[in-house]
């Protein structure tokens, strides 16, 4: 399967875009069309754009903490956000927040450093025989915790996608 390259539109063109939905009263789909633009791109852009003016549109380039990461998605899942949703409250990128969910499902908290040498379990710099039986245990001890806090995130996700499921097929 292909992956598709992200396209990267002027803010010129993303403030024309979300004029001709919110000014003009062009679909969102009809818009979307006419700029080659991902329909959800235009809906993230026309909700920033409605709660934070053009500044909304200007994708800031900064770096966040894990911790940062960790609270935008605990937020996200508490409060039962889209990611759209997500992006408009904080004011972060939408591809960011995806890829963000992605490695915290695949690696937990540790997937938020560094993500571009991330290294396997098996590839791990660490000399076995170098650990002391002390760090062992507390390894094993935050291991557990955080195993904990893994599967409460993923059961509480569960459950808030079981409300949204239900909240869909009432209407």
């Amino acid at each position: 399967m292909k992956k598709k390259h992200r396209v990267r539109h002027p803010l010129k063109e993303r403030l024309s875009a979300v004029k001709a939905v919110l000014e003009k009263g062009n679909s969102k789909l009809s818009v979307a069309s006419q700029y080659s633009i991902d329909p959800k791109d235009l809906r993230c852009w026309v909700a920033m754009y409605e709660k934070h003016g053009s500044s909304g549109l200007v994708a800031e380039r900064r770096k966040y903490s894990s911790q940062e990461k960790l609270h935008v998605l605990k937020t996200m899942v508490s409060h039962n956000l889209s990611l759209i949703e997500t992006a408009v409250h904080f004011k972060i990128p939408l591809g960011s927040i995806k890829s963000w969910k992605k490695r915290y499902k695949m690696y937990g908290i540790t997937g938020f450093d560094n993500n571009r040498s991330m290294k396997k379990e098996n590839e791990l710099d660490i000399d076995p025989a170098s650990i002391s039986s002390e760090e062992i245990k507390k390894l094993l001890i935050e291991n557990q915790r955080l195993r904990a806090e893994n599967a409460y995130l993923k059961k509480l996700e569960a459950l808030v996608q079981a409300r949204k499921n239900s909240e869909r097929t009432r209407k």
